[in-house]
């Protein structure tokens, strides 16, 4: 499968000014494969297309670019229209790129780990030579493989830090292709100048990956080793281990995670020049991917120099206007030379990672756009493509935006359909190009895009997926500045302290509630009561802590409404002008709600957060985002008065040995309920029409049970004798009705409190596994 190292002969290279003049060693290999008869005409068309992109004398950009020499870009061995498959219809398939695997979305998925490879770093030099600088040779099937991936040029232009996977040579979707099933992920570092090369210890069985240089002159990366592992939804049971944010020294030394809240996946962090630390996030929950693809459900965050106080940038909260398109995957990130933010936005896994790229100017507050959080101001498709689960067409689809000197981009761009396809769809797409991505630059001048026929060509070899490129260059020489990292507020010790000035904001859904079979106005954002007047009764912030699982957690093996079990460990009281303050465990996955005087919630928060050790994090508000004049905490009562404390674990309620005796000894008399089959009653929640005759959606996940409130719940009102959502049984003829309701509570203030507490943490029931 492997060809010549230096593909001079194969590849068009756009020659770029020869600054850093060095010796350069050559990796070759002896053989070059011929294209079989049969294929001439596809590579006359293309590099016929190719020199037309040369023609049109686009190459005097790179010369603008004092500081460049070069790029740095991973190149992976593509399967050629040479290798092809003939279908049990008789049909040969010479398409076959279109379904090489590259990296894209999340590692959750049974196949995840398998990447098309295997592959090279090559440092394009700026006179046009090329230096392999890490290679990943072909090997027979079964035999020990890699291929390097994420490259970033540290940020005096002198290194580069990789990541290389490493596993075993397997058979591709048909024989003639080949994936390498990576096991583990291994930081290496480059010496540009010496070409020396480090890497970090291996950890076996975990993987460290998306290395990227700190100011300080550690590295953020990303990594699985604390052996996390993200939680069960219906339908679908990931098997990765989550990716979760790390620092270490520049060996891999003094190793320290900042983000053990997160229990999916932070994925390739890029140094902002001003704001901090950028990642992709991916999380889904049980209501977010009700009816919707997993895959699909991203926003992207910065963090600060100590990895604290996170803030959504983009997608947490916010969508696009129907006029533009909907957000998808959000990664591969970039960052312009004046600062705007850039991603990949494409479908999930059946497009290479590829779409169109997106970006924008990031709001002065780091926040997304005021409410109801459609766009920003200044966000606009900076290069053309299809981000949809469809065919390329004639723009492509693009991944991997670099900031580039004066406002110019350089990005992998895939030329082809591009689209993963079922065999029948392959057949009537033969002698189409597949899919082949090299490496290409657009200036400033010709973005937002509008016509592809502008980008200027780098490198691009049908022999090879180009991706990943990265200009070396000294970070200051692209930004006008050394990067700065926006310094973590501290309490001067150890412990970890958050406060709000105020429960003001905007946490209400924008189309408000839409009943129980329509799971939009929780599904997007934090969800909250629609029927009460939650201003007037908020009284307390309460919070649980996420139990992290430690393998692999089939959903038919947790009967739990959240993904994961909820300890629910204390409340912390409003002071008199709203704001609150607390002492919370450090370095602990937390969940928050704003609830009533008898702790009932009335506003969810739906993202694990924490807190770094030592961290002061404070606001405003609540997702206070479009206020004016935002309360100052420090001025607040809560800030004179001392921090009410939190445990660092706190209580598990669960059916069998907290809520049916309590429920069967106190009101089996009273209460209307189907006791002969209370545990089915309780646990319908297959979402399709049951045997109760209610069809339901998340968060109401049952006719009893609404997993985000108690007050939204049949049970709970049962239990105290009248509803609690604020409407009545004649409000809406779409909501769930209490009946006739008992004659008075069966259960006290205390059990009241201890129902509330079990369905708000998911109505955990053990079920002898979990």
């Amino acid at each position: 499968m492997r060809k010549i190292a230096i593909t001079l002969l194969m590849a068009i290279i756009v020659a770029l000014p020869a600054l850093v003049p060095a010796e350069i060693k050559f990796t070759e290999r002896a053989e070059l494969r011929p294209l079989q008869d049969g294929h001439s005409t596809w590579l006359t068309s293309r590099e016929a297309r190719i020199q037309a992109l040369k023609a049109r004398g686009n190459r005097s950009r790179n010369k603008s670019s004092t500081g460049l020499d070069g790029y740095v870009y991973v190149r992976i061995d593509r399967t050629t229209e040479a290798e092809t498959h003939t279908t049990n219809n008789g049909v040969m398939l010479d398409n076959l790129s279109a379904l090489d695997k590259l990296s894209e979305v999340t590692w959750q998925g049974v196949t995840g780990q398998q990447l098309t490879g295997p592959g090279q770093l090559v440092w394009l030099k700026g006179d046009g030579t090329e230096v392999v600088l890490y290679d990943c040779p072909d090997v027979a099937l079964g035999k020990p493989a890699c291929i390097p991936y994420d490259p970033r040029v540290s940020l005096d232009g002198t290194k580069v830090a990789f990541t290389v996977f490493k596993g075993t040579m397997i058979e591709g979707q048909y024989p003639v292709m080949r994936k390498v099933n990576a096991t583990e992920a291994q930081i290496h570092i480059i010496d540009l100048a010496t070409l020396s090369m480090t890497q970090w210890p291996l950890i076996p069985g975990h993987f460290d990956t998306a290395p990227n240089w700190l100011p300080d002159g550690r590295i953020a990366f990303t990594s699985t080793r604390a052996n996390i592992y993200p939680g069960p939804i219906d339908g679908f049971s990931p098997e990765g281990v989550a990716f979760q944010l790390w620092v270490a020294n520049e060996d891999g030394s003094n190793a320290v995670n900042w983000s053990p809240h997160v229990m999916r996946d932070v994925l390739h962090p890029i140094l902002h020049p001003t704001l901090g630390l950028l990642y992709s996030r991916w999380w889904i929950d049980k209501e977010r991917v009700d009816g919707s693809t997993a895959d699909n459900f991203w926003h992207l965050e910065t963090v600060n120099a100590g990895g604290g106080d996170p803030k959504a940038l983009l997608g947490a909260h916010a969508r696009w206007d129907g006029d533009l398109l909907t957000l998808k995957a959000l990664h591969f990130l970039g960052v312009r030379s004046n600062g705007d933010v850039c991603a990949d936005n494409y479908y999930r896994g059946n497009n290479l990672g590829a779409g169109n790229i997106l970006c924008f100017t990031v709001d002065p507050t780091a926040m997304e756009a005021p409410f109801p959080f459609k766009r920003h101001a200044n966000e606009y498709i900076a290069l053309k493509g299809k981000g949809g689960d469809i065919d390329a067409g004639t723009n492509g689809k693009a991944r991997d935006p670099m900031g580039l000197p004066n406002g110019d981009m350089v990005f992998a761009w895939g030329q082809g359909f591009c689209k993963r396809h079922n065999e029948g769809n392959m057949e009537t797409r033969v002698g189409q190009l597949g899919c082949d991505f090299g490496i290409y630059t657009q200036t400033a001048a010709n973005i937002p895009e509008t016509d592809t026929a502008t980008r200027t060509l780098v490198v691009d070899s049908p022999e090879w997926h180009e991706i990943q490129p990265q200009p070396v260059m000294p970070y200051e020489d692209i930004y006008g500045q050394e990067p700065v990292l926006p310094q973590m507020a501290t309490t001067g010790g150890g412990t970890c302290i958050l406060g709000s000035a105020s429960m003001q904001g905007q946490i209400d859904p924008e189309n408000g509630w839409q009943g129980p079979d329509n799971p939009k106005w929780c599904k997007h954002q934090g969800c909250s009561l629609q029927g009460v007047d939650k201003s007037s009764l908020v009284a307390a912030i309460k919070f649980w802590r996420p139990i992290a699982w430690n393998q692999v957690t089939k959903h038919s093996d947790f009967d739990g409404l959240h993904n994961h079990k909820l300890e629910v460990l204390g409340t912390v009281p409003l002071q008199r002008d709203d704001s609150f303050v607390a002492e919370l465990p450090c370095d602990t996955p937390l969940l928050m709600a704003s609830v009533d005087a008898e702790g009932r919630s009335l506003a969810r928060d739906r993202l694990p957060m924490s807190l770094r050790p030592g961290e002061k994090r404070t606001c405003s508000g609540c997702h206070d985002h479009d206020n004016p004049n935002p309360k100052d905490f420090d001025i607040s009562v809560a800030a004179t008065v001392t921090p009410t404390m939190i445990p660092a674990t706190g209580t598990l309620y669960e059916w069998n040995s907290d809520i049916w005796p309590m429920l069967d000894t106190n009101c089996r008399i009273n209460m209307p309920f189907p006791w002969d089959s209370g545990e089915k009653a309780v646990y319908d929640y297959i979402t399709t029409a049951r045997a109760l005759g209610v069809t339901i959606k998340p968060p109401q996940r049952s006719k009893y049970i609404n997993s985000l409130f108690a007050r939204e719940s049949l049970l709970y009102w049962l239990a105290i004798g009248q509803r609690m959502d604020g409407r009545t049984d004649t409000d809406r003829t779409d909501d769930i009705d209490l009946g006739t309701p008992p004659p008075s509570a069966c259960l006290n203030a205390a059990q009241l409190q201890i129902l509330a507490d079990w369905i708000e943490a998911g109505a955990y029931r053990f079920n002898g596994t979990h």
